[in-house]
């Protein structure tokens, strides 16, 4: 009889400790890739940025900035900028929206200090 429910008790304690190892090993083959070697964004963040280019397609202004969405879209200095810009604000205030847009520019095109520009773009 003792056989049983030590056997019965080992094969619980198995199981429950595979599920352990099992949760813990995917949290080292998950998260810790994605928060020391820079991975793209959270899901959420990332479906917030693709809702806010859209947004910003619709406007008139951003037209010339077409042609870059696919830059946009995947540098991270440009994504920040997106996640931390009050959209709000960019558009229905005007120097709000030309401090995005200088910034924009300035990270999408490498601005230097002294004006000139090096294209950082793949498209020339």
């Amino acid at each position: 009889m003792h056989e049983i429910f030590f056997g019965l008790l080992g094969f619980i304690f198995r199981l429950i400790s595979w599920f352990v190892i099992e949760i813990i090993a995917q949290f080292f083959f998950d998260y810790l890739p994605k928060k020391f070697f820079g991975y793209s964004f959270y899901e959420k963040d990332v479906e917030l940025i693709e809702k806010r280019i859209t947004i910003l397609k619709k406007e008139e202004w951003f037209k010339p900035y077409e042609m870059y969405l696919l830059e946009i879209s995947q540098r991270k200095s440009i994504q920040r900028l997106i996640l931390k810009a009050n959209m709000h604000e960019i558009i229905s205030i005007v120097e709000k929206r030309n401090e995005f847009l200088t910034e924009l520019d300035r990270r999408l095109f490498d601005l230097n200090p002294n004006g000139s520009r090096n294209r950082k773009t793949s498209l020339d």
